[in-house]
Order: C-alpha cells, then sequence, then structure tokens
C-alpha cells in the first residue's frame, strides 16, 4: 500500500493547514475546473524554500509546507538525506512555535488566510491579534491592516457574488458537481453578509451535493486553496503539492486548526439520523469535540469514497486495498451501512480479482504482504533511528538525539496503519523514554555546566582577589618608603596623611599602626616643644617691655604716637564725630583717582561728569555762586593724569572763582554741596572734642625737701680724708 493512498489522523491534521506565500487572486476569480491534476514537487527546492521561511521566521508557512510535501507523491520518493533533512525542520519548527509570540504565531495564521481567500479564518486570527492583552503596537497596526484588506476583498466580492451563485447552480445543473462544490465552499469561505434567499439556495444545493455524494459513494472533494499558490514564491516553474481533485478527497484542503495552538475553529462530523445516511461538512463552532476524532472520521469517508472510485471505475486491486483499510482501521467511524457497503464491495473485489486471476490468486494476501513490508521497513528505519540517537545522546549530543528521535516517531505514525496498535504503542513508549532519557541527560549537561560555571566563576573570584591583594600590598610598600622619604624631611604631617591611607587599604597592617603611633607622639612632642619656646620669648619680650618702661621720660608730658587710634577704641559716641553718610561720601572722594583732560569745558558738564563718576549726590548753589561771579557755563581748562575726586573738585573751584571770593564744598547729610565759602560758613556748626588724652595735670609738691648742698659737699669731702 502506497503512503500517498491515505494518512495517519495526525498528519491529516498538519497538512490541513492552507498553504500560503504569494498573493491571492482576486476573490471568486479562479475556478479550479481540472478533475485531475498531476503536479510535480522539486523536493529539494521546497526543503530549500521552506529552510529559507524558517530563517526568517515564518513558521506556519514553512510547516505547511513541508507537512505538504510529506503527504504529496513527491514525498513517496524521498531518499535518505532528504527525508531526514525534512524530519529535523519539522523538529525545529515544532520548537520555535513553542517559543514564539502567541500573537506573532496569529498574524502568521491571518496572513496565510488572506492570501488564500479565507477570509472568515483570516478576519479570525486578526481579531484574535487585536483581543489579546500582550499585543504590542506594531502588532495592532498589522491586524488593523489585515482586516482593511479583508473589508476591501469581501466588498469586491460582494459584487460577484450573486453571479457566482448562478454559477454553481449551472454547474450543477450541467453535472459538474466538482465545481459546484468548489464554488459553493469557496463562497462560504469569504464570509459575505448574504440575502435570505441566497443563504437558502446556497444551502438547498449544498444538501443536495452531500446527498449525491452519499448515494454515490463518492466524494466530489472540496476547494483546495493551495492549488497552484507555492510555485510563484518558490521560484519553480511548476505547480506541485496538488492531488487529484475527484479521487483524493483527503487532500481537498479541509481547514482543521493546527494542534499547537487551542483552536477557534473546530471541524465536525456531522452525522445525520440513521435512515438519513451520513453527509461530510466543514462547519465552524466552539472548540468542544475531540479534533483527533473528527479527522479520524473525515479521512475514513476520504477513503471510502476513494474506494468506492476505484470500485466502480473497476480498480479491483485498489478498491480492494482501500476497503480493508476501511475496515481494518475505520470501522469504528463509518455508519453500519457503509460498513456494510465496504464489505460487501471488498468481497466482490476478492472475487473479481479471483476471477481475472490477480497476483497468486490472492490480491488479499498480496495487499497483507506489502503491508507487512512496509511495517519491516518502518520499523527497521525507526530501530535505525532509535540506535543513533541513542548513540548521539551517549556522546552528549541531545540536540542531534532529539531530532533522531522526532525522526523516528515520524516514521512510526506513518506506518501506524499497517501494525497492531499495541506494537504501536510499545514503539510509542521506547519513544517516550528515548525523549525522556534526553531530558534527563540535558538536565545532567546543565547541572554539571552549571557547576562547571560555578568552579570558574571561583576561580576567577580567587584570582581576582589574589591580584587585588598583590596590588595593595605593592601599594602598601611605596607608601612606607615614601613615609620613610618624609619622616627624613620632617614634614611628619604628610607622612601622617600617608600612613592613614595604609591603613586605609589594609586597617590591621602592623607598620601602619606602629609608625602611626610613633608619628602621632613626634607631633605632640614637637608641638609641645614649640609651645615652650614661644611662651619662654613671650617671658622675655614682656621682661625688656617692662625694662623698657623704666626708662625715664626727656620731656615732662610725653604722649602716645597713636593717641588717636585710643582714643577711637574708648567706644564713646562723641559729638565731633562724623555721620556714616558723610564718611562713606568723604571716603569715595580720596579713595577714587582718575585722569581727567577738561578743554573749555562747561562748569555745569564738569560738576555733571564727577557726580556721574563718582556715583556722589552733588547738590549745587548757583545763587550764591553766581554772587561771586560763578555761572554754569563758566569755562573748566584742567589736564591731570590721576588725581583724588577732592583734589580735583579743589581745583576745578579754584579754575572758575576768583580768589578774593572763593568757591568751595562742604559735606552735609552725605550730598556734596557747592557753594560759595561765604554760604558754606554760614553753615557751620560747633564741633566738641575729646583731649582729655591731651591733659596733664602738673602737680605741685609744697613739702618738697630741703637740700643742703654745702654740707653734702663737706660730708663727702670729710669721708675721704678718713679713708686717706
Amino acid at each position: 500500500m502506497s503512503p500517498t493512498t491515505y494518512r495517519s489522523a495526525r498528519s491529516l491534521l498538519l497538512a490541513a493547514v492552507a498553504f500560503g506565500g504569494v498573493s491571492a487572486s482576486p476573490a471568486l476569480a479562479v475556478i479550479y475546473d481540472a478533475p485531475t491534476v498531476e503536479r510535480s514537487a522539486d523536493a529539494d527546492a521546497v526543503l530549500d524554500r521552506a529552510s529559507t521561511l524558517v530563517e526568517s521566521s515564518k513558521l506556519i508557512r514553512a510547516r505547511a509546507m513541508l507537512m505538504a510535501l510529506q503527504d504529496s507523491p513527491a514525498g513517496a520518493t524521498l531518499g535518505d538525506e532528504q527525508g531526514q533533512r525534512l524530519w529535523t525542520l519539522l523538529a525545529n519548527i515544532k520548537r520555535e512555535v513553542e517559543k514564539t509570540n502567541r500573537v506573532d504565531i496569529s498574524l502568521q495564521k491571518a496572513e496565510l488566510a488572506l492570501s488564500v481567500d479565507n477570509l472568515v479564518e483570516a478576519d479570525r486570527q486578526a481579531n484574535a491579534v487585536l483581543g489579546s492583552p500582550r499585543c504590542s503596537s506594531e502588532q495592532v497596526n498589522s491586524a488593523n491592516a489585515i482586516l482593511d484588506l479583508i473589508n476591501i476583498r469581501q466588498s469586491d466580492a460582494s459584487t460577484k457574488v450573486a453571479g457566482t451563485i448562478e454559477t454553481a447552480i449551472n454547474s450543477f445543473e450541467a453535472g459538474d458537481y466538482v465545481d459546484a462544490k468548489v464554488l459553493i465552499t469557496r463562497i462560504g469561505q469569504l464570509g459575505l453578509e448574504l440575502s435570505f434567499a441566497q443563504n437558502q439556495l446556497l444551502d438547498l444545493y449544498r444538501d443536495r451535493l452531500n446527498e449525491l455524494e452519499r448515494t454515490q459513494g463518492i466524494s466530489f472533494g472540496s476547494f483546495n486553496p493551495a492549488m497552484g499558490m507555492l510555485a510563484p514564491e518558490s521560484g519553480m516553474n511548476t505547480e506541485w503539492l496538488t492531488s487529484n481533485t475527484k479521487q483524493d478527497g483527503a487532500r481537498s484542503g479541509a481547514y482543521i486548526q493546527p494542534e499547537e495552538e487551542p483552536a477557534l475553529i473546530d471541524i465536525e462530523l456531522v452525522t445525520e439520523p440513521e435512515d438519513e445516511p451520513a453527509a461530510t461538512e466543514l462547519v465552524e463552532e466552539e472548540p468542544q469535540i475531540d479534533l483527533l476524532e473528527a479527522a479520524r472520521r473525515f479521512e475514513a469517508q476520504s477513503l471510502l469514497g476513494q474506494a468506492n472510485i476505484a470500485f466502480e471505475e473497476r480498480r479491483f486491486n485498489n478498491a480492494l486495498s482501500l476497503y480493508s483499510s476501511v475496515l481494518a482501521n475505520f470501522s469504528d467511524y463509518v455508519s453500519a451501512e457503509e460498513l456494510a457497503l465496504a464489505t460487501t464491495r471488498r468481497d466482490d473485489a476478492q472475487v473479481q480479482l479471483g476471477t481475472q486471476g490477480g497476483p497468486d490468486g490472492d490480491i488479499l494476501t498480496g495487499t497483507l504482504e506489502d503491508e507487512s513490508l512496509e511495517r519491516q521497513r518502518a520499523e527497521a528505519a525507526f530501530n535505525n533511528y532509535l540506535a543513533q540517537a541513542s548513540q548521539a545522546l551517549s556522546e552528549g549530543d541531545t540536540n542531534t538525539a532529539r531530532n533522531l528521535a522526532a525522526q523516528a516517531d515520524l516514521t512510526i505514525n506513518r506506518a501506524r496503519d499497517t501494525m497492531p496498535e499495541s506494537a504501536y504503542e510499545q514503539y510509542l513508549d521506547s519513544v517516550a523514554s528515548l525523549i525522556s532519557n534526553i531530558d534527563s541527560t540535558e538536565n545532567q549537561i546543565r547541572i554539571a555546566q552549571g557547576e562547571a560555571e560555578k568552579l570558574r566563576l571561583a576561580q576567577e573570584t580567587a584570582q581576582l582577589a589574589n591580584q587585588r591583594n598583590h596590588e595593595r600590598d605593592s601599594k602598601i610598600l611605596a607608601n612606607l618608603e615614601r613615609v620613610n622619604a618624609l619622616q627624613q624631611e620632617l614634614k611628619y604631617e604628610e607622612a601622617l596623611e600617608v600612613v592613614e591611607s595604609i591603613l586605609f587599604l589594609d586597617p590591621s597592617n602592623p607598620a601602619g599602626m606602629l609608625l602611626k603611633d610613633m608619628i602621632e607622639d613626634i607631633l605632640i612632642y614637637r608641638d609641645n616643644m614649640m609651645i615652650q619656646r614661644d611662651k619662654s620669648k613671650s617671658y622675655m619680650n614682656q621682661a625688656i617691655d617692662n625694662t623698657r618702661a623704666m626708662i625715664a621720660p626727656d620731656s615732662i608730658i610725653g604722649y602716645p604716637d597713636d593717641w588717636p587710634s585710643i582714643t577711637f577704641r574708648r567706644g564713646e559716641i562723641l559729638e565731633f564725630a562724623e555721620s556714616d553718610a558723610n564718611r562713606a561720601v568723604l571716603a569715595t572722594m580720596r579713595n577714587t583717582s582718575m585722569p581727567v583732560e577738561f578743554n573749555d569745558n562747561a562748569f555745569e558738564d564738569v560738576i555733571a561728569f564727577i557726580g556721574e563718576t563718582t556715583k556722589i549726590d552733588i547738590d549745587v548753589d548757583w545763587e550764591s555762586l553766581a554772587d561771586i561771579g560763578v555761572d554754569p557755563d563758566s569755562p573748566v581748562d584742567l589736564n591731570l593724569r590721576s588725581v583724588q575726586i577732592s583734589v580735583l573738585l579743589d581745583r576745578v573751584l579754584g579754575k572758575v572763582s576768583d580768589p578774593a571770593l572763593p568757591a568751595g564744598w562742604a559735606i552735609q547729610d552725605g550730598i556734596l554741596t557747592i557753594a560759595s565759602e561765604e554760604v558754606l560758613r554760614l553753615n557751620t556748626i560747633l564741633e566738641t572734642y575729646d583731649i582729655r588724652d591731651l591733659i596733664f595735670v602738673v602737680p605741685d609738691f609744697d613739702n618738697a625737701p630741703e637740700f643742703d648742698l654745702q654740707s653734702a659737699v663737706s660730708a663727702g669731702g670729710g669721708g675721704g680724708g678718713g679713708g686717706g
């Protein structure tokens, strides 16, 4: 039995994903009217294209291509190297899908569905992205763009749907049931809002097609969205992965949600009551049924339909193989009438083959031998992959072991229908045990790697600590040498700072601790010695001052040279003291010097210049100045390099006034007043000066001793004689 005759339920579930990769044709624009289309597949080109898609993270499209290749006629002739590459890619894609963000996977599915005009599925996946709380703004934009394209395509298709329904009805009436079913299926995938009459019409002809399939025992297939799509994108000149739409109903593009993500659209095999034989139909409903069981039922119907076609076309050898497969593997998934029909036709096929003189007179025996041979090949390949995986695992290559285990699992699944269920379960247990060993080995490797990493980090830490200790010891040694040099230079304060840095690097360094105590003692001793020296010096200076004070004055009254400052230090507020404002103005005039160059400038302009330069408020009594012949326009001609403001003002007033009637200035209440001397004298105030430090009361000695010089001389002379 060829592996392409029928598929296992698992491969059916995976291969049912829609294929993408090129821009979809406009809605309702293409009809696959050829009942049988032979298409070859360049397996290497498909594998290369799938590998490129995996590298660009287009996992859904790559997986659909690979699963379709596996179940295509080209997949039956894959070489060992191609098969290993196929299984390795599928295993890698499975791991990547599990790690990839679910929102990205939904976007890829939406794009794939959009490319084949399955607008219902594209809309569902795009809305699933928008409903996810973890989608990014970029993903939201992509989903909205897909929804916009869906709206555009639905808008375009809505103008053609009436004509397409009419075309489907005409095809049905003309006996072209395949085209009629393709058109009706495609209309349903567009998700258009049809009128009540249109919906009733489509339901009517859909039921009639199902009735014809039931009564005739054949399947008209269904619309295959993958037909002819992949060749342009992959760069191949021939289309591939498309089987006979009439004879291979299992490959007609039934849509089933992949098993990696909880399905939002399920497939249900609707079974009518026994008085109305069952019809196979794809419906959308909530995910409440077993997808695997639905797929097995669909596969059973596909095999039964193919067997009926082969029987009616008198291909009894093929019909016998298909009926035997249905009875042996799918008896629980067909109705009693279908089971009876399959049994009867199998017996008829055996009779016909016996009458016609089949191979060895027993086609059933030959078929069973073929199945046995296929099982033996599968078991040999399985054991070979298992042995290679065990060898790779023993060498620590867990990735290769896991890939080989996946290949073994795929191999035994492909041959599942050729072996008893118990043997199949044993093989699965072997794969599960191997995968468990792989997981355990990976854990051990990770633990060993973790321990090795810890050891490496500990060694690096110890090495770094030794390096830091060496650098610290080098710095301490250099600092000790510097301390020694500073001690020789008697720079004990700097030496103590260096010792502090040594103790900062190593608080318990014995040399540093000893040096610190020693240097601190030296500093204390030196400070004490300096204090004693300063004390002795101060005592000596005081003694000298006292001795100097005992010198008799040369005059009767002596005044200290700094008597004004002594008077000021009394701190008493005296009437003769100038106000703070007057002293500030006077200080400004005495402390400010500037060069001037007046060439016949007006007296008024000169005074304004002085006020602006010194920032002093000036009050000019022009009336008193006019009385002595000074007016604002009096010319001033004066050139000085640098002179105080007070001197400058004296010179300017001397230039503009008559010496007999001079002008003058005075500071009153912080304002510089310029007027005639006569007016300024009118403002003379009485000033009192403290001259207590200048007053000395001469004592009048009324009891002065009387000196008798004669007696003193005589006494002096007599004493001298006695001595002689």
